[in-house]
């Protein structure tokens, strides 16, 4: 039986009507003709109408078999769909987001807005170097700034940071001193909240004058373009601080993360 190429046209008999008009086989070959294609489309397990619920929708399985299911987007096809690409829902349909080029990442837009590939930024950065004639400098007992010109920066904006430092401490070697470093907001008048960090506490005083290179880090939210001061303080003046050089020991500087 050949599958009809347009839709049957039933000639129904009347009760005057002659057994060959309609002609009989033409009548049944017709009629048998739609019922097996039809049951060819429908299938033959039991999928009847009165089985569905809302929003389902019949299924084939390619065997013969149907079943009403939940729409399940692993089995839609997506026009010009290919390797890489995202399906997104864009408020009135399911959506394809083609591939993004390499090293892009898939950026949220917010709830009401489509996702989109956008490229890796990386964030401001600066770097104050201070370099001068080689000599220590040594730490008040009382905090202070270490350098206001060269180990100091302003920030470009508000935002959260990571700030570092890479000095050269000096200890005089002579007493169990400890030196510290915190950050300073120039800009508000007052020490960065939890930013004091111990940088040099000897045990032993057997060493005469020592050089250690000490390096910290902090991640900190400033909430305006501050200008941030490294400062220092000692437990006793002229003990611990950080030595110069012309080839730059000391550094200071930021990257911003967001």
């Amino acid at each position: 039986m050949a599958y009809p190429t347009n839709l049957d046209s039933f000639t129904s008999p009347t009760g005057s009507d002659y057994q060959n008009s309609p002609p009989h086989a033409t009548q049944h070959s017709s009629a048998n003709t739609a019922i097996n294609e039809l049951e060819t489309k429908i299938g033959i397990s039991s999928s009847d109408c009165s089985s569905a619920t809302d929003g389902q929708v019949l299924t084939a399985d390619g065997s013969g078999n149907s079943a009403w299911e939940a729409p399940d987007l692993a089995k839609s096809a997506i026009a010009s769909q290919a390797q890489g690409d995202i399906l997104y829902y864009d408020g009135s349909a399911w959506a394809r987001l083609e591939a993004g080029t390499d090293g892009q990442f898939l950026k949220t837009q917010g709830a009401a807005a489509n996702p989109t590939w956008a490229a890796m930024s990386v964030g401001a950065s600066s770097e104050s170097i201070k370099a001068g004639a080689s000599a220590a400098v040594y730490f008040a007992a009382a905090w202070a700034d270490i350098d206001a010109t060269n180990l100091a920066f302003t920030l470009p904006s508000s935002g959260t940071y990571l700030i570092y430092c890479s000095v050269r401490m000096v200890h005089d070697g002579d007493a169990a001193i400890a030196g510290f470093i915190r950050l300073y907001n120039q800009t508000d008048g007052a020490a960065v909240t939890n930013s004091q960090r111990l940088a040099l506490a000897p045990q032993n005083t057997n060493f005469g004058l020592f050089y250690v290179g000490v390096s910290l880090i902090w991640v900190v939210t400033f909430d305006s373009a501050d200008e941030i001061r490294l400062q220092g303080l000692a437990e006793a003046t002229n003990t611990v601080g950080i030595y110069d050089s012309a080839t730059g020991y000391n550094t200071f500087g930021y990257v911003k993360l967001a």
